[in-house]
C-alpha cells in the first residue's frame, strides 16, 4: 500500500498574497474617498488630486499629476501631487491646518467618527505646535 501526500501550502501562501492585495486596495480606495470627501475646496484641484497607486495601476485621480513615488510588490501608496495639500493638512504659521488626510484614514481604518477623528488630528497637531514653541 503506499501513500501520497500532497501540499497545498504553495496555493494557499498564493491565496493569502493575494487575497491582502486585495483587502489594502480595497482600503486605499476607501480612504481615497473618504479624504476626497473631507478635503477642503476652493479650486478643487486638491480633492481631485487625491490617488492611490500600487505597482499595478492607480486610480481616482481626476486632476493634477500623477504620484510620483516608487512603489513595491506589496505596496499601495495613498496621497497627492499637489504641494498645498501638505499645508491645508499641516497649516502653516500663517494659515490654520484644515486636516483631511489623517481623519480619512481614521474613518477608514480605525472606524472613528468624523468628530473624533478631527478632534485627534487637532489634539495631535497642537500637541507638535507646542511642543515646538
Amino acid at each position: 500500500m503506499s501513500v501520497e501526500i500532497k501540499s497545498y501550502t504553495d496555493f494557499a501562501i498564493k491565496g493569502v498574497g493575494e487575497g491582502t492585495r486585495a483587502g489594502m486596495l480595497t482600503t486605499a480606495i476607501k480612504v481615497v474617498s473618504q479624504a476626497k470627501a473631507l478635503a477642503p475646496v476652493d479650486s478643487g484641484e486638491l480633492k481631485g488630486s487625491i490617488m492611490w497607486k500600487s505597482n499595478d495601476g492607480e486610480g481616482l485621480n481626476t486632476a493634477g499629476d500623477k504620484l510620483s513615488e516608487s512603489v513595491g510588490k506589496d505596496e499601495i501608496v495613498v496621497g497627492t501631487s499637489v504641494l498645498h495639500g501638505i499645508y491645508t493638512e499641516y497649516g502653516t504659521r500663517r494659515m490654520g491646518a484644515q486636516q483631511w488626510f489623517r481623519p480619512a484614514i481614521d474613518i477608514v481604518v480605525n472606524g472613528v467618527s468624523y468628530l473624533k477623528a478631527v478632534k485627534k488630528a487637532m489634539e495631535n497637531s497642537v500637541s507638535k505646535v507646542v511642543k515646538k514653541a
